[in-house]
């Protein structure tokens, strides 16, 4: 029996690694070259889409289609060719069974074989490992989708697919996924159709295998014993509050912030002329795993990341009291608490954190109003204070930061990578919610607020657009200096010169009070957003480039440039063509004087103007 789960694991895990190894960004960079491709964003995005599909439909027409749609057309047999390499090098790599060290490298703690069965000390690391996963899993759907706890009880078949006709994405994402289901909040039992990413799409399809899902089941978590399975809030709210412990204590940015610190207390007893401790030698000797002496001693950690790591590591026993559920130790606790019995260590964070106002109020309670659920929520409530801690909530108005936030160079990888994508349809479905208008409002001041402030803290390096000269000015006749004016400056603009935000793939749209008649996309006096392009917004008085917009603008201008190249096209037709190749150059010398693609763009529109002479 045993030899049998151990072959069909391993066999699950060929195909799931070689799955996981084909679509990580690094590799479909080498795949994009094998194929003669550039490897751009957009590119390894359409590469990404059309191999899932592959692995999952093996539709040979479909993909065909898809391949000879690229840049460059792909051949069928050097696809095949380049997987299938790719494939043996994976099988060949070695098998991989867990060990009871790899369970515990994630913090999990127990034993391995515990029949499946809940005991005393939790599940088998098997188990909880799965279920750490399974959570992760959800987290991320919540995350990428921005909607209620109540509405992700939807199967993979809910999941319906499209080809996409919006020309902005359609070349880096071919389909569109649309959830048909309920939002009960809004609709009853009126089923809509709201559109997720790829993101969402494939994390939902890999849950959907691990729960076994089938049919009309929830894809995104289990179902077993349950007695209405699409009710999803209880398996949503559990998954969001569940994973966070494992966030406080193993997120990848806080373990380097424990082990650099680690390496500073071993530098300093070495420093000090003593001796390691043979505890000392072995903990020196596991971070030289990782890193060499000098990378530890030359490391930098973000100032963000410090206060995130600040924060959560000190509200967490506020958190973990509140996470608690009543029972066991924390039976009866606000009894237990006034009667001086309660655990010492809940005892202390609760004399911390309780005002002398509630502690007197507790001792005017009779037992039986202590064991009310209002008094729990109020010395709970009082307890956590500005605490932080996961919700669903908490994710719908993070979605919308990142929304805005997708295209900025200050924002982290995942937020680019996950959201830039994001369509007008989506984003139109969530502000038309009056539910999320107030949320929306205050998103939109702290972006503008953040987007402002780092402009400052940067001195404008890495901008560029008419944005930019304006704040330029602005900045050269006040005086700023010390942190606390910067922050002044940027809360000032934020909340009382910019009037509205946009955020597009080619740069912020920052429309400004005083100068939205300049708008031009402006129609009788009225700026129409909606209407956003490049050749609009490129020239106009309100928008703002970053660096991390060249890319995408190089990519889009690559038709425009061979308009410019092309003989037979006659030169009244190159015009828009030519101002919109000039803006880019333009904005592109201005972020990055010594860009690879500057050359060859000032030689076309050199050609173009002689020519035109």
């Amino acid at each position: 029996m045993q030899t049998a789960v151990v072959d069909y694991f391993l066999e699950a895990h060929r195909k799931a690694r070689f799955e996981h190894h084909v679509l990580k960004e690094n590799v479909l960079e080498q795949v994009a070259e094998a194929f003669g491709l550039v490897p751009s964003p957009e590119t390894v995005d359409r590469l990404r889409v059309i191999i899932w599909d592959w692995l999952r439909r093996e539709d040979i027409e479909e993909t065909q289609c898809l391949l000879g749609e690229c840049q460059r057309p792909v051949p069928w047999h050097l696809f095949l060719q380049i997987l299938d390499a790719m494939k043996q090098r994976c099988d060949q790599s070695g098998s991989f069974v867990p060990t009871v060290a790899f369970f515990k490298s994630f913090g999990l703690e127990g034993t391995v074989y515990e029949g499946g069965k809940k005991t005393k000390g939790g599940y088998s690391l098997p188990r909880q490992f799965i279920e750490l996963v399974a959570s992760a899993g959800l987290v991320g759907v919540v995350a990428l989708a921005g909607w209620r706890a109540s509405e992700f009880g939807f199967s993979y078949s809910d999941i319906q697919r499209n080809r996409n006709m919006d020309k902005l994405d359609q070349y880096a994402f071919p389909h569109r996924y649309q959830v048909d289901w309920y939002v009960y909040k809004t609709s009853g039992r009126v089923r809509q159709l709201r559109e997720v990413t790829f993101s969402a799409v494939a994390i939902a399809e890999r849950l959907g295998r691990m729960h076994g899902s089938d049919g009309d089941r929830p894809c995104l978590y289990g179902t077993f014993n349950r007695k209405i399975p699409s009710q999803s809030e209880e398996s949503v709210l559990k998954a969001v509050s569940g994973l966070w412990p494992h966030y406080v204590q193993h997120y990848a940015g806080f373990e380097l912030i424990d082990n650099w610190e680690s390496w500073q207390n071993l530098a300093q007893v070495e420093a000090s002329g003593d001796l390691l401790t043979m505890d000392q030698y072995r903990e020196k000797e596991r971070l030289l795993v990782s890193r060499s002496a000098d990378e530890w001693n030359e490391l930098s950690i973000d100032g963000n990341l410090r206060e995130a790591y600040r924060r959560t590591r000190e509200e967490w026993p506020q958190l973990a009291f509140f996470f608690r559920k009543s029972v066991g130790d924390k039976k009866d606790w606000v009894n237990q608490y006034r009667n001086g019995t309660l655990r010492p260590d809940w005892r202390a964070l609760l004399d911390a954190h309780l005002s002398d106002d509630t502690r007197d109020w507790l001792s005017s309670l009779s037992e039986v109003e202590c064991r009310s659920g209002e008094t729990s929520k109020t010395i709970h409530s009082e307890v956590l204070g500005e605490a932080l801690y996961p919700s669903p909530h908490a994710f719908r108005h993070m979605w919308a930061e990142a929304i805005y936030r997708r295209f900025d160079g200050d924002a982290g990888w995942m937020i680019r990578s996950q959201f830039k994508h994001i369509s007008r349809t989506m984003w139109l479905a969530y502000i038309r919610d009056k539910d999320n208008r107030a949320g929306h409002q205050l998103v939109k001041i702290r972006v503008i607020n953040s987007l402002v402030h780092n402009y400052i803290k940067n001195h404008g390096e890495g901008y560029a657009g008419e944005m930019n000269k304006l704040l330029r000015r602005l900045l050269r006749q006040t005086r700023v200096q010390s942190q606390e004016q910067q922050m002044e400056l940027a809360e000032q603009l934020a909340n009382i010169e910019v009037e509205n935000i946009k955020a597009n793939p080619w740069g912020y749209c920052l429309l400004m009070r005083r100068t939205r008649y300049r708008a031009r996309c402006v129609e009788e006096g009225e700026p129409m957003r909606h209407n956003a392009s490049p050749e609009l917004c490129l020239g106009c008085v309100h928008n703002l480039m970053q660096t991390t917009n060249v890319e995408w603008m190089l990519f889009q201008i690559a038709s425009h440039v061979e308009i410019l190249n092309n003989p037979v096209v006659p030169d009244i037709f190159k015009q828009p063509s030519f101002e919109l190749v000039r803006n880019v150059t333009r904005h592109v010398r201005t972020l990055n004087a010594r860009h690879e693609a500057l050359p060859e763009l000032e030689s076309v529109l050199t050609s173009y103007k002689l020519r035109a002479a």
